[in-house]
């Protein structure tokens, strides 16, 4: 392999890794199921959808409910799925993270630390210049305990990562960034909200400069 097809490959790897792990932020909004019923019969099909139709397609699998802000009935969907398919979850680790997600936007702290922590072991290791999926699950899995010093280290390890090159390689809106270090400095800045709040847009847009808060 060439040093440029080396190269390549590693932006590819990066741009999947890091879309991978994007889970849009919503504004709080209420369960709408108008249009979707997490029925026994759905529930069943949507066990035999394929990773990318369950867990990466639009309007699709559990994103179907989170869109609505449903999340009791997608985090529901993807512990189903996950436990239906564990081989998937090993491969796809994305799925533990979605999983613990969900559960810690429908309040359930407790239930999605061990998604979190099993996707943590999988990613053991796994590293390159633009992204740190282990220290992202560590800030999770630190704020969902309010454990300030964990999650404060966590986002110092994702600080030093290199910003996502100014390339036509990467969409716009990743170039110049470091990759979800947003994310995390959002959990710092409502460190003692609820994890659905925390995650969301406000958050990450700083309403508290980082300065002034007690860290």
């Amino acid at each position: 392999m060439s040093a440029v097809q080396g190269q390549q490959g590693l932006r590819a790897k990066g741009l999947a890794g890091l879309l991978l792990l994007l889970l849009a932020p919503l504004a709080a909004a209420e369960c709408n199921l108008t249009d979707v019923e997490l029925t026994d019969a759905e529930l069943s099909q949507q066990m035999t959808l394929s990773f990318k139709a369950f867990d990466q397609t639009p309007d699709q699998g559990w994103r179907r409910y989170y869109d609505r802000g449903c999340y009791s009935q997608a985090a529901q969907l993807l512990v189903a799925y996950v436990e239906t398919h564990p081989e998937r979850a090993e491969r796809y680790t994305i799925l533990l993270m979605h999983t613990g997600q969900l559960l810690a936007m429908s309040g359930e702290d407790d239930a999605a630390l061990p998604y979190l922590r099993r996707q943590r072991a999988l990613e053991q290791g796994k590293d390159n210049p633009y992204w740190d999926n282990a220290a992202f699950t560590d800030a999770h899995i630190a704020f969902l305990q309010r454990d300030k010093a964990a999650l404060i280290a966590a986002r110092d390890r994702i600080a030093k990562k290199q910003p996502i090159p100014d390339t036509s390689d990467w969409p716009d809106w990743m170039r110049g960034k470091i990759a979800n270090l947003d994310v995390v400095e959002g959990f710092l800045h409502c460190f003692d909200r609820p994890f659905a709040e925390a995650y969301g847009q406000d958050c990450r847009q700083g309403l508290t400069p980082l300065t002034d808060i007690d860290l």
